[in-house]
């Protein structure tokens, strides 16, 4: 503490000052001497004492001065004493407020009150919450109250006035605990008691605990509205109710319910038996609050955990599932298991579609099927049982079936093939029917079903190619200027798919050089004209190597056959023509004839 004194002297000169406290004198051990410059006055304001020997409270110090004459004589002064109090250090904080209204005999007497701060607190108001006044008179009254700190000092009265209501009753509160996980036990749980609120409903003014005595159960006393408990072995009942000065509540309950070790789980329910590569669930009955963890041996994959399902893709090796329950509290109870045996799945390859030619060799199927299929499976076509041994042209089109048998839990593996035969056909060769003239004709194959990778084409004497790979069927053939009229013929054979096509011919008249002869004089003559389409032509002269060339009334070809030298009489057969006017063209050396003939029937 620090002292607040000023002392003078005349003469001789202060050299110091000594202090003591309480009943000690001047001569005890606990007395303290301070030394000064010498000096007629000393200022002790603010000075500090030694104070650490002395509780908290109120206490006297004594003092006197020390002075040295000139020739060395030391005197004392008479003896200051001073009434001082020791406070505690900071911090300061309310724990508690006590009040009363009327007169109180002392401190003990029941009209004064204390409520007690769950939380200390810097500062009191009255509207941090209402006072129990049960039992006080209603109306305008005073209070009078005292803050106590943390260092259990009260601090001076303040008189308020108030007004005191009927205060109500007492309601049933209610009990919440802070065990999210359930009671397990050793940990330690906050009770809570709520009083209910609405007209007419007293405040409590303290809480009465009662909590189970069993083994493991501990807790820290309280009467207030929370208590914190250690939960025990064994179950039990967790009870409070409220008081103030106008009654008691009614007694609450919260039973406290320790969760049992889990039963062994169920059966597990899923495939024992089962085939590599499956997704499989597996199962045990629920309970309800107990989790569940699931191991699987063999590295297989598992979605599972903490249900009462796993669902896992089966490996390739046999393996063990196990399934351990485990309480709210982390108590794990017996565990179940079931061994998994599992098969290896057959392998019947991948669908496939093969498309093969009329002409084409005998084609093994499975080679037709992807993947990696088994070689020890068995064919069934569309009539039944198959070798898997496809010949076109004499096993049927369709859907072939290749089945591997399976083993243990795994089904039959399936795989088809789908096979159709095709012949690869040109729809014909287009360009000029004549040419009148040398120079470039194109010529176009038409293929029919499928497309062919290359046409090969052919010409006779007197052409030469000027470009025939324009297009898969396009050709550009050169004509030569023939000495004479001739009827060429152009082919093209197809080539694709493995397979090889049949020969298209176009037949291309050569009016090149060619001379247009009439009937007269009886160059020919034909009969019977019109019939049914057979006639017989008789050609004047000795015809020289040529060709007939029969074209509709459109100018249409539509039927041709050689000249043999020296044929004069031919028999022409057009009964696959139908009824109509047809020109019978027939070229010998550089003549032509055109013979009109009608079919009738």
């Amino acid at each position: 503490m620090a002292l607040a004194l000023v002392l003078h002297a005349q003469s001789p000169t202060i050299r110091g000052y000594q202090y003591w406290f309480d009943q000690f004198d001047q001569n005890d051990a606990n007395a303290f001497f301070e030394a000064v410059a010498p000096a007629t006055t000393v200022n002790l304001n603010n000075v500090p004492l030694n104070t650490e020997s002395l509780s908290i409270g109120s206490h006297n110090v004594h003092l006197r001065l020390k002075d040295q004459a000139s020739d060395g004589t030391v005197r004392w002064s008479s003896v200051v004493t001073r009434t001082f109090k020791k406070f505690h250090t900071g911090p300061w904080e309310i724990v508690a407020v006590r009040y009363w209204v009327g007169t109180p005999i002392n401190e003990f007497d029941p009209l004064v009150r204390t409520k007690v701060f769950d939380t200390p607190e810097q500062q009191f108001e009255l509207e941090d919450g209402p006072l129990d006044l049960c039992g006080y008179p209603t109306g305008n009254q005073t209070l009078k109250l005292q803050l106590k700190d943390n260092h259990g000092q009260w601090s001076s009265i303040v008189s308020r006035s108030v007004n005191v209501t009927s205060a109500g009753t007492l309601g049933l509160p209610t009990i919440a605990a802070s065990a999210p996980n359930g009671f397990c036990p050793g940990t330690v749980v906050t009770f809570t008691a709520t009083p209910p609120s609405g007209p007419n409903i007293a405040l409590p003014g303290a809480y009465t605990w009662t909590v189970p005595t069993g083994p493991g159960w501990n807790h820290v006393p309280s009467t207030g509205n929370t208590i914190m408990v250690t939960i025990g072995s064994a179950g039990g009942t967790v009870e409070v109710f409220s008081t103030n000065h106008c009654g008691t509540s009614s007694t609450a309950s919260l039973q406290v319910v320790i969760p049992t070790t889990p039963q062994q789980p169920s059966e597990i329910t899923g495939p024992i038996q089962a085939c590599a590569g499956e997704t499989v669930e597996y199962a045990v009955t629920e309970v309800p609050g107990v989790t569940y963890d699931w191991d699987i041996t063999g590295g297989w994959p598992d979605e599972g955990g903490p249900g009462n399902t796993i669902t896992t893709t089966i490996g390739n090796t046999d393996a063990m599932i196990t399934v351990t329950p485990t309480n709210a509290c982390g108590v794990d109870g017996p565990e179940r298991t079931a061994n998994i045996t599992v098969s290896s799945p057959p392998d019947a390859g991948e669908d496939a579609s093969l498309v093969l030619c009329t002409n084409a060799p005998p084609y093994l199927l499975l080679n037709a099927l992807n993947g990696t299929p088994d070689l020890n499976g068995s064919w069934t076509g569309p009539f039944g049982p198959d070798t898997g041994i496809f010949i076109p042209g004499s096993s049927p089109e369709g859907e072939y079936t290749y089945t591997v048998v399976g083993n243990g839990a795994c089904d039959d593996a399936i795989a088809t093939v789908t096979v159709n035969v095709m012949d690869l056909v040109l729809d014909g060769i287009t360009g000029p029917s004549t040419v009148d003239e040398p120079g470039t004709v194109l010529f176009t194959a038409t293929p029919t079903l499928v497309d062919a990778d290359s046409i090969v084409w052919s010409i006779p004497d007197g052409w030469s190619w000027a470009d025939n790979d324009l297009d898969p069927y396009d050709a550009e053939a050169y004509l030569d200027s023939p000495d004479e009229a001739v009827i060429d013929t152009i082919c093209a054979k197809a080539y694709g798919g493995g397979c090889i096509g049949d020969t298209e011919c176009l037949v291309t008249e050569l009016t090149v050089g060619v001379s247009q002869v009439n009937n007269e004089g009886g160059r020919y003559s034909v009969y019977p004209n019109p019939n049914n389409g057979h006639f017989i032509i008789t050609i004047g002269g000795t015809p020289t190597n040529g060709a007939l060339v029969v074209v509709d009334a459109l100018g249409q070809r539509v039927h041709h056959q050689p000249l043999a030298i020296g044929n004069r009489t031919l028999q022409l057969d057009l009964d696959h023509l139908a009824s109509g006017v047809y020109h019978i063209r027939i070229r010998s050396g550089s003549d032509m004839l055109n013979i009109p003939v009608m079919i009738q029937r």
